[in-house]
């Protein structure tokens, strides 16, 4: 089955553009993540090595509200580090001027084969889940979903008609 979708047209206005921030600790895969991402019509893409950085990022003046957050479960030398960091975001403890961010969707990128990983995730308040290596199907589902607010099973009856 063939997953046809317009992944290459800009947006037509600036309500249709988002923007993300991208935690992953291998720079490739983060330069990657940020091409499909601005594909998918991100405006903006700001990366972070670490969910440290991450956090230092979120609070800087500089960094454009995200519209969604891609944090890599796989980080080395923790992925503890991650779950902490989500919990974080989502609890309040940045501080009553970051309570955005309980709504901000969270995206895990995580092995296929970590079934637990995915609970973990949830646990730690992370909205969605998806495996690597990444596909981009699962790219467009998740960025129309969760910045566009459409029906990803709609989506996948499109394509496949």
């Amino acid at each position: 089955m063939s997953h046809e979708l317009p992944v290459t047209s800009s947006p037509s206005t600036a309500e249709d553009s988002f923007h993300a921030l991208v935690v992953d600790s291998n720079a490739v895969h983060c330069k990657v993540m940020c091409k499909l991402l601005q594909r998918l019509g991100c405006a903006d893409a700001a990366t972070a090595a670490t969910p440290d950085e991450a956090i230092s990022l979120l609070r800087s003046a500089e960094l454009k509200r995200p519209h969604v957050i891609f944090m890599s479960v796989s980080l080395s030398p923790s992925p503890e580090k991650v779950y902490d960091a989500a919990r974080k975001m989502r609890s309040g403890l940045m501080g009553r001027e970051f309570d955005w961010l309980a709504s901000v969707p969270i995206v895990a990128l995580g092995h296929p084969n970590v079934h637990l990983c995915e609970q973990r995730c949830s646990r730690a308040g992370m909205d969605d889940f998806i495996t690597k290596p990444l596909r981009l199907w699962d790219l467009v589902c998740v960025v129309r979903k969760w910045c566009f607010g459409e029906d990803v099973a709609a989506l996948a009856l499109e394509a496949a008609g």
